[in-house]
């Protein structure tokens, strides 16, 4: 069992991946990373409309996600952006678009 996130991990991870990523599935190469640099998982819903961008050392992976939003007792869209450097530092930003449209 390890506690998520997990930064050791998401480092061995990414070292092992970014150079050669068509090894994994795209959709649970970006699953991966997301849970281990977020620890969002379980309940969670994959991400979606996901991409993974890796150009002059900086990877950027795109997605969307739903969660729960407390205030609405329903679920909320999340634009995510998760931005790695070359030492497998990474950051994420995210955007609350509010409740999912029909």
């Amino acid at each position: 069992m390890v506690n998520l996130p997990n930064k050791a991990l998401f480092v061995h991870f990414a070292k092992n991946v970014r150079p050669n990523p068509n090894v994994i599935d795209s959709n649970l190469r970006i699953w991966t990373a997301v849970v281990l640099a977020t620890g969002l998982g379980g309940a969670q819903r994959k991400p979606a409309r996901a991409t993974w961008t890796d150009k002059d050392g900086t990877l950027v992976i795109h997605y969307y996600r739903h969660i729960t939003d407390p205030d609405i007792d329903d679920l909320m869209l999340q634009e995510c952006t998760l931005t790695v450097d070359a030492n497998q530092d990474y950051t994420l930003e995210y955007i609350d678009h509010g409740p999912p449209s029909e």
